[in-house]
This record gives C-alpha cells, structure tokens and sequence, in this order.
C-alpha cells in the first residue's frame, strides 16, 4: 500500500480529483495545509543544518541508533 501527499490543491482541481477518487472508491483524507506545511519546513531546516535523520526499512534498528 501507498501514500500519496498531494500539496495545495483547490477550487475546481481539488472537486475534481475528490469526484475522482469518490468514483474509483479510493479512501482519502483532508489534512490541514498548516501542519503539512509546519512539518516540511522543520524538514527543510534539519536538512540545512545537516540533522535530519533517514531510516533505512530493511535495517530499521541501525538507522534509529
């Protein structure tokens, strides 16, 4: 299963692709544009000062340590 964020979308795009995905039956959320937004530029951040962390999800207990 997959995960698919699509950022700032509105008006007729974002009726058009709920229709689409209400006609196909694919279960979707509406998060708050503010929180998305919050945690991409604390990413950002952490990526600059050279502190963002990546998990490897085959070695998952090496990549927290």
């Amino acid at each position: 299963m997959a995960e698919v964020i699509i950022p700032r979308v509105t008006g007729k795009k974002l009726k058009a692709l709920e229709a689409f995905l209400r006609y196909y039956d694919i279960y979707f959320e509406k998060l708050s544009s503010d929180n998305l937004s919050k945690k991409l530029k604390a990413a950002r951040i952490e990526k600059q000062e050279g502190t963002l962390r990546t998990i490897d999800p085959n070695d998952v207990w090496s990549s927290v340590l």
